[in-house]
């Protein structure tokens, strides 16, 4: 739930823009709305394991599709214009999405189903959106959690017989291992997804505030079995 202001929108979901300034129109002033479900729709992974003869390889893709994340770092970075999405149209010719709006005789607006085609600065676009820290369009803060990550992979290779019976050993394993190593897929920018909770509690689940970056591990390992 957001407590900010809120676009206003037709029928069908579309916001409404204002036909003389070009820019999206918003509520009056602050209210409580829903946002979105934080949970995601559905989690999983891939694990497989492959062997030839002294060699082992093995790799773990974590899945999770689906959920909302609010993101206060995201609300920083508009606020600052040191994000990427407010590059694009800073030379005027940037378009706000929806459709243009037109002004009952009761003081209402309604939408025209004609999309909007007005030309902008990306800089007042995005200070209607987030003119102040403390004033803005909760909703233009979501990003979707969904994502596929390549979790794990590791190699290992196991020391033949006839040279492991030379030493005092059953066994030795020697093989290296990379964990976090990429995305397949994303859709936050500028933090990672699973890595954006304050901590472990439910209460901060969908909450993202300058959050550190997720670590990529690489490493070597050795195993001996005596």
């Amino acid at each position: 739930v957001g407590n900010g202001f809120q676009w206003l929108k037709d029928a069908n979901g579309n916001r409404l823009i204002d036909p003389v300034s070009g820019m999206p129109l918003k509520t009056n002033g602050k209210i409580l709305y829903e946002l979105g479900n934080a949970l995601p729709d559905w989690i999983g992974g891939i694990n497989n394991s492959f062997r030839y003869k002294s060699i082992a390889l093995s790799g773990l893709i974590d899945i999770s599709q689906g959920g909302k994340i609010y993101s206060q770092s995201l609300r920083e970075e508009l606020v600052y214009g040191t994000i990427k999405k407010t590059v694009d149209g800073r030379d005027g010719t940037y378009i706000a999405d929806g459709v243009v709006a037109v002004k009952g005789t009761d003081g209402t607006f309604t939408g025209t189903g004609q999309p909007n085609t007005k030309q902008v600065r990306a800089q007042d676009y995005w200070n209607i959106v987030a003119p102040d820290k403390d004033n803005v369009v909760p909703e233009e803060l979501l990003n979707d959690a969904s994502y596929i990550i390549f979790r794990e992979l590791t190699l290992n290779y196991s020391l033949p017989t006839g040279i492991v019976s030379r030493t005092p050993f059953k066994g030795i394993r020697a093989g290296i291992y990379g964990r976090n190593l990429f995305y397949l897929q994303r859709k936050t920018e500028g933090f990672a997804p699973e890595a954006s909770s304050f901590n472990v509690n439910n209460s901060s689940l969908g909450l993202e505030s300058t959050a550190l970056p997720l670590m990529r591990y690489l490493g070597v390992s050795l195993n001996i079995e005596l």
